[in-house]
Parts: C-alpha cells; structure tokens; sequence
C-alpha cells in the first residue's frame, strides 16, 4: 500500500470511529446516560437548610451590616447547588412578631431519564426528547427560584431584617432567644431527610438581654453530624464546642467570598 492509500485508508478509519463515538451518545454533544443537550446538564444539588441569624442591635458596631445584595448573593450561591429551605432571623431585640425565622422555600430540578444501553432506537429517541422537555422545564424552574430570591429579598429581608429597630427602643441584643429558636428549628423532623444543614451567625456573640450572665450554647437536640455552623465577627467560639464542624470568618466579604467556590 503506497502512502497516500495509506493515509487515505486511516482518515477513513478514523472519521467513522468518530461517527460511531457520536451515535453511541446519540448526538454530537449529548450525554450517553440521559440523551439531554450537555448545555443544561445541572449539577446536583444537594437538599439543604440554610439559617441565617443577623445581629442587627447596636453593639455590632465594628461588624459591617449585610444589606439586600449580601442577601441576594447568599441566596443565589446557594441556589446554584442546593435546594431546599432558607431560614432569617434578627438577632437583637426585635418587636414579638418578627422573632420568627423568615422562610423560603427552593425548588430542585426535574430528574433526568436514564437511557438503558441495550434498547430499541425508537424508545431511545423517546427518553431524548423527553429529556429535552426537561431540561427546558428545570430552566424554567431555575428562573423562577431566581424571582422568588429577588421577592423575598425585597418583601422580607428589606421590611424585616436590614429595616430592624429595636423593640420599644430597648438596644439590647439577645443571643440567647436567637439560639433557641435555632435550636428548634433544626431538631424539627423535617430536615431527618435532609443532607445538610448549614448556619450562618452575623454577630460579636455580647448576649446583653439577660441581668444574670449564663454561658451561652448553641445545643440543637439532632442532626449534629449534619450541622455546618458559620461564624462572622464572634468573639468567643464556646457556645460551639459541641458542634463538630465551625468555620469562623472576619467579615462577611471573607465568607461570601468562601461560600461562593465551596459550598
């Protein structure tokens, strides 16, 4: 065989192995398994409740408020890969009914049908365009989370959180009715299914509400293993020591910034 047969022979050779490499995933740039376009292949998302305790009162002098982009920033990293609830609340001294934790609720996507190797072209052709039908439905899905984010930042965190003032004008910041509504929030059996449970506390930790100073401890009755707590401007981790994993963080830029690239 001359060279350029040669040649000619092996350029054959090969576009057809790569025809054939594009017929086993279906198409040129669809995934094997499922047949959906490689564009809207959504990372999984792992089910989770995020809390956030903002202290709001006047002794956080040296810790920069979060305001409505923090939030939303928070919020929009969070979506990206998880789904789930998240819950706010002020720490201080908020009027009786706003010391609820503020909830919202995010939607996961749509499962993709998993095409098996040995069946007929016809039902493969199926699962594929079935699955085209859902990737368009989870970025409809992923668009709504996107306005539910920006509502709620708008008609929740603005009036009741970032807005805060304190109860009949008593500036005192009461770490310790925060703690217990954590506390029970995270031992509700709701989240027993849930894969992780993430808190994040915006405050020095200077519980002043009480005359009789009792050690502070954030003690929730389950779900320890699961339980990721984030402090911003605490002074004294104790109240923690039963929680196995904390992460502690000087500024709410440092932790954005973290919770961004790792979570």
């Amino acid at each position: 065989m001359n060279q350029k047969k040669f040649l000619l022979f092996y350029s054959v050779l090969f576009t057809f192995l790569m025809y054939s490499c594009a017929n086993e995933k279906g198409k040129t740039g669809q995934n094997a398994e499922t047949g959906y376009d490689e564009q809207f292949i959504n990372k999984s998302k792992n089910k989770t409740l995020l809390i956030i305790a903002d202290d709001r009162s006047g002794s956080t002098g040296d810790i920069r408020k979060m305001n409505a982009n923090d939030y939303a920033d928070i919020f929009k990293a969070y979506a990206e890969k998880h789904y789930g609830q998240i819950a706010v609340r002020v720490i201080g001294n908020p009027a009786p009914q706003d010391k609820q934790l503020y909830l919202l609720e995010i939607k996961n996507y749509l499962p993709y049908q998993k095409i098996p190797a040995k069946e007929k072209m016809s039902i493969k052709a199926k699962i594929r365009n079935k699955n085209k039908e859902i990737a368009q439905q989870n970025l409809i899905i992923d668009r709504e989370n996107q306005q539910k984010i920006d509502e709620y930042v708008q008609t929740v965190i603005k009036p009741h959180i970032i807005a805060y003032k304190p109860y009949k004008n008593r500036d005192i910041t009461n770490v310790e009715d925060a703690f217990a509504h954590i506390d029970k929030k995270i031992s509700e059996p709701t989240f027993d299914n849930y894969d992780n449970i993430q808190v994040v506390i915006i405050s020095d930790g200077i519980h002043d509400a009480t005359r009789v100073k009792k050690p502070l401890k954030l003690n929730p009755t389950k779900h320890n293993d699961k339980i990721q707590v984030f402090l911003i401007g605490w002074k004294d981790t104790k109240p923690f020591k039963d929680i196995k994993n904390v992460s502690e963080f000087e500024s709410i830029e440092s932790f954005k910034s973290y919770y961004k690239q790792n979570q």
